[in-house]
């Protein structure tokens, strides 16, 4: 959308104009370690986004998660006297 003229845009009450998106994410992370060499991580939740792409009352949520593993090896490798 292309800026309004410029006397519109000077005497308009915001510098920013137009609709402002909002993103809220509501989320659970955890972590099992057995070893301290190995590991699983986890990260889940939902997005709530308000007036996605600027537009007012266009409200959408998806779900996300994210995993992780993960194991230290430290170097050498050789046995210790």
């Amino acid at each position: 959308m292309p800026f309004p003229p410029y006397d519109v845009f000077r005497a308009s009450p915001a510098l920013f104009l137009g609709v402002r998106e909002t993103t809220y994410r509501l989320g659970v992370r955890g972590r099992y370690q057995p070893t301290r060499f190995f590991w699983i991580a986890w990260d889940v939740g939902e997005n709530f986004v308000r007036n996605a792409d600027h537009v007012s009352g266009n409200d959408i949520s998806d779900f996300s998660a994210v995993a992780e593993v993960g194991a230290v090896i430290e170097l050498p490798l050789r046995r210790r006297r």
